[in-house]
């Protein structure tokens, strides 16, 4: 089974210094399982997009309740672990969520713009016990259960692909 949950919210960094008076033109949320944390934190969670399974991404325009927040337009991708990448068995799959004030930032978005400056948020479960997480607008408060010293305050961005 895929006992830990990693949860992790984009916007644009630029957001970040105008956050109680603006909201993003856009936001994401991307939920992640897999068999090993420790493992993926050690090792890093490399993802790209070519682990999009682009078939099977959809999109869709909603009024009620994002209205109110002014997101009213959604994109789903769906990807997991390349398994050219040599495991014997995909060992993390999940969901980028996207929800957009207008369809014309939903059509132009591409996944490969993100940058870790875009990372808000990241939280990660074992079971439902919360044993990492991350804001980048109170960095002080990250903490991470397992690894003491995987953390982006102490440096390390094992959340984001390593360079």
């Amino acid at each position: 089974t895929h006992d830990f949950k990693l949860k992790m919210r984009f916007e644009p960094s630029f957001a970040a210094v105008h956050q109680s008076k603006y909201n993003p033109p856009w936001f994401l949320e991307m939920e992640v399982r897999c068999h090993d944390l420790p493992s993926l934190m050690l090792k890093g969670f490399q993802w790209t997009t070519a682990d999009n399974v682009d078939r099977r991404a959809s999109f869709f325009t909603q009024a009620a309740a994002w209205k109110r927040k002014k997101y009213s337009h959604f994109r789903q991708w769906i990807f997991s672990e390349d398994p050219l990448k040599g495991a014997k068995a995909v060992q993390w799959y999940g969901t980028i969520k996207m929800s957009a004030m207008t369809r014309e930032t939903l059509s132009a978005f591409r996944l490969e713009d993100l940058s870790r400056n875009d990372i808000l948020s990241a939280e990660a479960f074992n079971k439902k016990k919360k044993v990492f997480e991350y804001n980048r607008l109170q960095p002080e408060r990250s903490i991470n259960t397992i690894y003491d010293g995987l953390h982006p305050t102490a440096g390390s961005w094992w959340i984001w692909p390593m360079e």
